[in-house]
C-alpha cells in the first residue's frame, strides 16, 4: 500500500526557500569593493557587516606583481596560505613582522616570500600593507583568526600609489626616515594624512589640535588609552560643550587605561566600556563627523614615542563615509555597557 504524501503548506514550502536561501548565501562568497581608481577610498569593519579575513584574503589573491606587508602579528592560516600561494606564482612577496608576535612565520609562508624581523626600542607595531604598488591597506586589525573574525577592528583601504610606495621603502629599511610628515594625498576632494611613528613626534601635536578644533563631537574608540594629554584633550572638549562619547576595551578599562576610564567617570563623561565577545581593539577618534582618525596608534606615550606605528587622519568625510562611521557606532554602542 502506497502512502500519500501530505501536500505541504504555503508557509512550511515559504520557510524551506527562505532556509535554503541563508544557506545558500552563507556559502556563496560575495564579491568584496575593493579599493580601485574608481572607488579609491573604502572602509571596513568586522562591526559593519564585514569579514576582514575574506576581504584581506581576496585583496592579496587579486594581487598580480607585489605583496608588501609590515605587520605586528601574521598567523592566520588561510592569510598565510594566500600569501604563500602569490609567491609561488612569481610574485615579489615581502614580510617585516614583530619577531615576538609573529614566529616561525619563515617555515609557514615557505622560502620565496621574503621575511624579515623588526623590533628596537619599542614594539613593531605597524598593520600595513601595499599590494601592486598602489593598493593600500591599513588600520588596527593583525592578521590573525581572531583580529580578523572576533575582535572590533576598523581598517582603511585605499589607491595610492604615493602611500604604497612609502610602505615599500619602509619594509626596505624600517629605521631610516625618509619623507617630511605627514604624507600628504588628495583623492576625490578628499585631504588624507600619513603619519609614521616614531619618525614624526609632531603626530601628537596634530591629534591634539584636532581634537582642540572639535565643534561639537568627538567620538573615541580605543583598546589601550593612558596618555595624558590626550585624556586632558577629551576633558577640555567636554568642559567646553562638545559632546564626547568613548568607548573603551572591557579588560582594558579595569587594567591599562583604568586611570583614564575613572578620571572620565569623575568628570560625568560618556565613557563606556565594550561588552563584545572578543576585544574592542580599535583605535579610532571621529570628530564633528567629518574626520577619521584611524591607524595602528593606541593613544598611549609609547605609541607616540617608541613604537613603529602609522595614524592616518581622513578629513571631509563622504556622505558614504558618514553613512558607514553612524553604523559601525551604532554598533559600538549598542556592544557596549557603562
Amino acid at each position: 500500500m502506497t502512502k500519500k504524501k501530505l501536500p505541504r503548506s504555503p508557509l512550511v514550502c515559504l520557510l524551506l526557500a527562505v532556509y535554503a536561501l541563508i544557506v545558500y548565501s552563507s556559502n556563496t562568497p560575495s564579491p568584496t569593493a575593493l579599493p580601485t581608481a574608481h572607488l579609491p577610498l573604502q572602509l571596513y569593519s568586522n562591526q559593519v557587516e564585514g569579514n576582514l579575513q575574506k576581504t584581506f584574503k581576496e585583496a592579496i589573491l587579486n594581487a598580480k606583481e607585489s605583496i608588501t606587508c609590515i605587520i605586528y602579528a601574521l598567523t592566520d592560516d588561510e592569510i598565510i596560505t594566500a600569501l604563500r600561494k602569490k609567491a609561488e606564482e612569481g610574485l615579489d612577496v615581502t614580510i617585516v613582522h614583530d619577531p615576538v608576535a609573529t614566529q616561525n612565520i619563515s617555515f609557514r609562508l615557505g622560502p620565496k616570500v621574503h621575511t624579515s624581523s623588526l623590533r628596537n626600542k619599542g614594539l613593531m607595531h605597524h598593520k600595513l600593507i601595499a599590494i601592486d604598488h598602489k593598493q593600500v591597506w591599513l588600520g588596527s586589525a593583525n592578521l590573525t583568526r581572531d583580529s580578523l573574525l572576533l575582535h572590533a577592528n576598523l581598517v582603511v583601504g585605499l589607491d595610492s600609489p604615493e602611500w604604497a610606495a612609502a610602505i615599500e621603502q619602509k619594509a626596505q629599511d624600517p629605521q631610516k626616515r625618509r619623507y617630511k610628515q605627514p604624507l600628504l594625498i588628495q583623492t576625490n576632494e578628499q585631504k588624507l594624512e600619513l603619519w609614521f611613528l616614531p619618525d614624526a613626534p609632531q603626530a601628537l601635536d596634530r591629534l591634539l589640535q584636532l581634537l582642540d578644533s572639535a565643534k561639537k563631537t568627538i567620538k573615541v574608540a580605543m583598546f589601550t588609552f593612558t596618555h595624558p594629554k590626550l585624556i586632558q584633550a577629551l576633558v577640555d572638549a567636554h568642559k567646553r560643550g562638545v559632546n564626547v562619547e568613548i568607548v573603551l576595551d572591557s579588560d582594558s578599562s579595569r587594567q591599562t587605561s583604568q586611570l583614564a576610564y575613572q578620571r572620565f567617570k569623575r568628570e560625568k563623561m560618556k565613557v563606556l566600556v565594550s561588552d563584545r565577545m572578543g576585544l574592542l581593539h580599535e583605535k579610532i577618534a571621529i570628530i564633528d563627523d567629518s574626520q577619521l582618525v584611524a591607524g595602528s596608534t593606541n593613544w598611549t606615550k609609547a605609541a607616540f614615542t617608541n613604537n613603529h606605528e602609522a595614524l592616518c587622519i581622513l578629513s571631509d568625510l563622504s556622505k558614504e563615509q558618514q553613512s558607514f562611521l553612524h553604523r559601525f557606532w551604532t554598533t559600538t554602542l549598542q556592544e557596549s555597557k557603562p
